[in-house]
């Protein structure tokens, strides 16, 4: 019952200082133990052959010591040096930009104040286009797909 006890006035905010300092160090130790990191890495994961989409593997807790490591490569990003510039994923990210430049450039030249709603709808249909992996491929696809009717009925008003 002291437990309970304790736990209930720790609750309501009145638990000793030392009682937290015990608690808090068996719950970080418990969590360090089990903590177990679910993520795709692009350059190490497989396909799951029914879904489509890249399995995910189970990383221990020596991934967090990584990841502030893996961040500060953050200003290779666009660059010759990019580990992942040249994966499938970035040169359609790239090819959208230039396709969204190109579009905004068509629409700007063809805006009135009748039709200004409609280029508007138009530039902000890539918006939809996110996510990772099969979800962004699947959106990257619809949007390619309906762009070009959205552009014809934007060009004929």
């Amino acid at each position: 019952a002291p437990d309970s006890l304790d736990e209930a006035s720790c609750c309501s905010g009145n638990c000793p200082e030392d009682l937290v300092s015990a608690r808090a160090r068996r719950i970080i130790v418990s969590v360090r133990n089990r903590l177990r990191l679910h993520l795709a890495p692009p350059l190490i994961s497989r396909t799951d052959p029914r879904t489509g989409r890249l399995r995910k593997r189970a990383f221990g807790q020596w991934l967090l010591w990584l990841l502030p490591h893996l961040a500060r490569l953050r200003g290779l990003r666009g660059t010759v040096l990019d580990p992942f510039g040249y994966s499938s994923e970035r040169r359609e990210e790239r090819l959208l930009i230039d396709h969204y430049r190109g579009l905004t450039k068509q629409v700007l030249a063809h805006i009135r104040d009748d039709n200004s709603e409609l280029a508007a709808a138009l530039i902000d249909g890539v918006e939809n286009v996110r996510g990772f992996g099969v979800v962004k491929q699947q959106r990257l696809r619809d949007y390619y797909k309906n762009i070009d009717v959205k552009l014809e009925r934007y060009l004929a008003t």
